[in-house]
């Protein structure tokens, strides 16, 4: 065999060796988080009336919450709210507003502003929606900003501004 043909070889096992420990990487990465969202799916599965898990978020407050979205027996659409020390709340979606109720808030209230994430959760003792979008200032930088809209009626609770960028 060649030198040409040996360096060439030589070379392709080495990235397919730095691939492989880049895969693996990422996978330790990444396992623990799937495993809390399984575990969080088999929690709502096991003390809710849920049967279908759609998705899993976080919400991360005074307390991390997993929250499953999802369906019971009848196909009504449900979101479990699991604190890592406050237990297990499940409610019926159509108890509270919409995601996509409050997200129009935000939208109405100023068409600039950019959504990033609609997430449940719960702030004190209250079940809430939280709405992260970034915003123009008079400026000119990009803010952030947090709005807590009250699960049950959709009202405005809180607005946390987070430092301008740019």
């Amino acid at each position: 065999m060649s030198r040409w043909k040996k360096n060439v070889l030589l070379g392709t096992v080495c990235v397919i060796v730095l691939l492989l420990g880049l895969v693996v990487y990422v996978e330790r990465l990444t396992s623990g988080e799937w495993q809390e969202k399984k575990e969080a799916v088999l929690a709502a599965y096991s003390q809710t009336m849920l049967v279908k898990a759609d998705r899993v978020d976080t919400f991360v407050g005074s307390e991390t919450w997993r929250i499953v979205f999802g369906e019971d027996k009848l196909q009504k659409k449900m979101i479990v709210w699991i604190g890592e020390e406050s237990g297990i709340h499940a409610e019926y979606e159509s108890a509270g507003v919409s995601m996509d109720s409050v997200t129009e808030k935000v939208a109405s209230a100023d068409p600039a502003t950019r959504i990033i994430r609609v997430t449940p959760g719960k702030l004190a003792e209250e079940l809430v929606w939280e709405v992260y979008y970034e915003r123009e200032q008079e400026d000119g930088r990009e803010a952030g900003f947090y709005d807590y809209y009250r699960f049950a009626d959709g009202q405005l609770l809180d607005t946390y501004k987070l430092g301008a960028r740019g």
